[in-house]
């Protein structure tokens, strides 16, 4: 288990470096990765880095700019599932 933070890299959200340091860190591939975020800032960094980006937004207007993004929207941590 790890925490990279904006400190840990060069630039912060809603640049990509957080992910691609943690997707060189796990050995896992940009497009492989999954951010979840309440922010359209972090779903933006996920589209800017080629991962995936799920959004659990709080007012319908965090909502229509997440999906400005390409994110997947969910109510909540529940609705994610692995297959």
């Amino acid at each position: 288990a790890f925490i990279i933070s904006p400190r840990e890299v060069s630039r912060g959200k809603p640049y990509p470096d957080m992910l691609e340091r943690i997707a060189s860190q796990l050995q896992v591939p940009l497009g492989r990765l999954l951010m979840v975020g309440d922010s359209y800032v972090d779903v933006q960094m996920a589209h800017s880095a080629g991962a995936i980006g799920i959004g659990i937004p709080e007012t319908e207007e965090m909502r229509r700019q997440m999906l400005d993004w390409d994110a997947v929207i969910v109510d909540s941590l529940e609705q994610i599932f692995f297959e």
